[in-house]
């Protein structure tokens, strides 16, 4: 039996607080759900492929010329007047959609205002879901991840009030807990400015936040996260995009370089995902360089020396948490003299093991911690390989804070502060 595919692209220009305004989001959002959508349909593994766009974006009129979003440049942006000209990218709406995918009841009135909504159902294991958004993140310090809708406010961004009218990782995970898609990804471009975070413990978010390996861990979904300033764009025929979506619908599907992991003329889900990680680091060095033609500006005049530098070293640095339960991979591209769709014997990665170990005496998690050693004496790597050098040890029950996953291998920090990288069989996640 054939499934549905949904594609659910968030994309935030428009922002109730404006300083918070974005030029490209809202064009990464409309090139996932043309480019991504046209090939899922031509694959024709799902019974219809059903876009649903949720996008706030605006013009700016300056001397009686009205220019897009994209097109202007950040001073036309601070002092033209800006017209809202589509808003669905709210939280209200996002809920909306994923209220009817889990086959709750939704206000019929809010349905009408989003594409597609009549298409919605509750979903089943035969279907895939693929969501994107584009727009800022935050993390506080508890390690939880906020998205920020176009309608959070006008508050400081580290106010109770602006935290409650963006989405934080654990309303996602609520309101995906009943969304029986069989396969489920989640793509998440967090935009930011350094000068727009008012405190320190609300800040640009960390890709490894805890909430999102949480959900990914929790659902059986992968989850693909970058940090994206909004100073850089590439460029291609006329179209302007951040660097993660350039990455993935250019470089990794357009020009087919996403099959590379095997390199057998076929491109799946895990590959995609994984070639995102690994291509844009590259990508942002090749527009440092100017080896790809870019669109650079200040971000901020306001912006501090020490505000650029953690903004340089935040910028582009891809997380992938892959959690998916599913052994048979999702086709989105194919060549002539492709091999049949990737089947997927035993995981692609090893996972925290869920089950403690048996006659142990778990510690308390501190806060802050999302993890436990489940082996003793393990050691903390300064890589991810058993060859690299050794950095300390960790012994049974130790809490661990587990960030960045990487093949079978991932980030973490130890109780003392040590930072460096465990392979995954000897760790657990835990709420």
């Amino acid at each position: 039996v054939k499934g549905r595919a949904y594609l659910i692209s968030l994309g935030v220009n428009a922002n109730a607080k404006e300083n918070l305004n974005l030029r490209y989001a809202a064009n990464d959002a409309r090139q996932t759900q043309e480019n991504l959508g046209k090939r899922l349909r031509e694959q024709g593994q799902y019974e219809e492929v059903i876009n649903i766009p949720l996008i706030s974006d605006f013009t700016v009129l300056l001397n009686g010329n009205t220019i897009a979003a994209q097109d202007a440049t950040m001073q036309q942006v601070q002092t033209g007047q800006k017209t809202v000209t589509e808003n669905t990218a709210t939280k209200a709406h996002f809920k909306a959609v994923l209220d009817a995918l889990a086959g709750r009841q939704v206000d019929a009135n809010l349905l009408k205002t989003i594409t597609n909504a009549d298409k919605l159902r509750a979903a089943n294991p035969e279907d895939l879901i693929v969501i994107s958004a584009s727009s800022h993140g935050f993390t506080d310090s508890n390690g939880i991840f906020y998205l920020v809708p176009s309608d959070a406010g006008t508050g400081a961004v580290d106010s109770a009030d602006f935290r409650q009218k963006s989405i934080s990782s654990d309303e996602l995970s609520l309101w995906l807990r009943d969304v029986d898609g069989g396969e489920m990804a989640l793509i998440i471009d967090a935009c930011h400015s350094a000068s727009a975070v008012e405190s320190a413990d609300f800040k640009p978010a960390p890709m490894n936040s805890r909430g999102l390996g949480q959900l990914s861990y929790d659902k059986g979904m992968r989850i693909l996260t970058a940090t994206q300033a909004d100073n850089v764009a590439l460029e291609t025929n006329k179209t302007r995009q951040g660097l993660l979506s350039y990455a993935l619908l250019q470089n990794g599907l357009n020009d087919f370089q996403a099959d590379f992991k095997p390199k057998d003329n076929n491109i799946v889900m895990s590959e995609w995902l994984n070639f995102g990680v690994e291509r844009v680091p590259r990508l942002y060095e090749e527009a440092k360089s100017g080896q790809v033609k870019v669109v650079r500006e200040t971000v901020d005049t306001n912006e501090t020396e020490a505000q650029q530098q953690e903004r340089e070293e935040k910028t582009q640095q891809p997380s992938l948490f892959d959690f998916s339960r599913r052994k048979r991979e999702v086709t989105l591209d194919k060549r002539s003299g492709s091999v049949p769709t990737k089947v997927i014997e035993t995981p692609q990665v090893v996972k925290p093991i869920s089950t403690p170990t048996p006659n142990s005496t778990p510690k308390p998690i501190p806060e802050g911690f999302n993890g436990r050693v489940i082996k003793e004496p393990f050691i903390v790597r300064a890589s991810d390989s058993h060859k690299s050098a050794e950095l300390g040890k960790v012994f049974l029950n130790d809490p661990i804070k587990i960030g960045q996953q990487k093949g079978e291998w991932f980030r973490v920090t130890t109780i003392s502060g040590v930072e460096g990288w465990m392979h995954g069989n000897s760790l657990e996640f835990v709420k």
